[in-house]
């Protein structure tokens, strides 16, 4: 599994934010504080975002809504989910993560644990304070499967299920963002409520030594291109997108 040398993959993402927070983590208490609101921060900007776009649409806040308006996709398949109830409530499996084989593949699972407790929840609760999202099990803590149960979301067979997926899949091209994008958000979020939260000289040097260790495992230009991406305000989307 490895990223191509110019583009921005998921990898690039886990990484990041691995390496964010071991660094915030030297800080003890406070740092791992911090590490923990920036990854409920991130979601719920991330969640709010896809919330615009629904409303852009004119579509209510729904959990069905919040599953089509996702922002990322992974069209190299390093993800496997599948369908295991479509009701009381759609419950699905994550057998295979992107993010947990990049932790593991860089020595970051520990690390990365972090990102699984707290992003999904927050991301599911950015889109509408009303819905939720109960977790069963992850793979970044050494169960065998990821497992959602979608609470309030229920279909009454497989294709209307698969009909739903299809909606997603037809706006795709207004609403996902590529792993650039997402990777600049991730940093930019952090960086802000670890200056926030731990002090400006603090959060310099959390991030700094983050970037120097992602530098050395991808290169000078890829920092280069994230730093650039984040000085962009993640907060607003574009009217056609």
């Amino acid at each position: 599994m490895q990223s191509d040398q110019h583009d921005f993959y998921i990898e690039e993402h886990a990484v990041l934010y691995g390496l964010l927070v071991r660094e915030a983590r030297a800080y003890g208490e406070a740092g791992e504080t911090a590490a923990a609101e920036a990854t409920r921060r991130y979601g719920r900007e991330r969640g709010q975002r896809m919330a615009q776009r629904a409303l852009r649409d004119g579509r209510e806040r729904t959990m069905e809504a919040y599953t089509q308006y996702g922002e990322w996709s992974d069209p190299r398949g390093w993800s496997q989910s599948v369908m295991v109830a479509l009701s009381p409530h759609y419950t699905t499996d994550v057998l295979r993560c992107g993010w947990c084989d990049s932790w593991i593949k860089h020595d970051l699972l520990e690390h990365g644990q972090l990102y699984c407790a707290y992003v999904d929840d927050s991301l599911v609760t950015g889109f509408n304070p009303q819905n939720s999202i109960e977790i069963q099990s992850l793979l970044s803590r050494g169960d065998d499967r990821c497992r959602f149960v979608w609470k309030g979301l229920h279909f009454g067979s497989e294709a209307e299920a698969k009909e739903s997926a299809q909606v997603k899949k037809s706006m795709a091209e207004r609403n996902i963002k590529d792993f650039l994008y997402h990777t600049a958000h991730l940093y930019a979020c952090m960086n802000a409520t670890f200056a926030e939260m731990l002090g400006t000289a603090e959060a310099k040097a959390i991030t700094e030594a983050a970037l120097g260790a992602f530098t050395e495992l991808f290169g000078a230009q890829k920092t280069e291109r994230l730093l650039k991406a984040a000085e962009q305000n993640f907060s607003v989307i574009d009217q056609g997108q």
